[in-house]
């Protein structure tokens, strides 16, 4: 994976273990509950810095939000 720099800055201790936490429940997505899914989606498309990362995360959230993948 990239670097964990969002914004050209490197991120905050704090925000590199919401990000771990939030690796570790998209990778076993199917034993949470969607409203956690979201939650987590949301904090990678905020933190992380890798583009495919953010694109998956954006079309999990379309998929549960009801949307069109």
């Amino acid at each position: 994976m990239a670097a964990d720099m969002v914004g050209g800055g490197m991120l905050a201790p704090w925000q590199r273990d919401r990000l771990a936490e939030a690796r570790t429940i998209l990778a076993d997505a199917v034993h949470h509950r969607d409203s956690l899914n979201l939650l987590a989606c949301r904090v990678v498309l905020k933190l992380s810095p890798d583009r495919t990362e953010r694109a998956d995360a954006r079309a999990l959230v379309r998929l549960l939000e009801g949307g069109a993948p």
